[in-house]
């Protein structure tokens, strides 16, 4: 049913090597990575996108979708309540 795939003769070394020349190519070495600005830069970064974050997290959005559902739910209780006094009015007119 279900047969390896033919195996290439890609050695460990060779696999390493390629992965230096990718580095390479694409400048992601371990100097940059120690670099000082380099580091500042990933913190700014860090930091901006932690800032939009902070600023909707969980509890925020419990808290949106809690008060959400109150107005929904007292909504549904005035409507139903506007309902039961129509049909008590349609049906027993004489009593008010």
């Amino acid at each position: 049913m279900y047969s390896k795939p033919p195996i290439e003769d890609d050695t460990v070394s060779s696999l390493r090597q390629r992965l230096h020349v990718m580095k390479e190519i694409f400048g992601d070495s371990d100097e940059e990575l120690l670099d000082e600005t380099s580091k500042r830069r990933r913190q700014t970064q860090r930091r901006k996108r932690n800032c939009i974050d902070t600023i909707i997290d969980g509890s925020f959005m419990g808290m949106v979708l809690a008060i959400c559902l109150v107005m929904v739910l007292s909504a549904a209780f005035f409507a139903y309540k506007n309902l039961y006094h129509a049909v008590m009015k349609k049906m027993y007119p004489e009593q008010r």
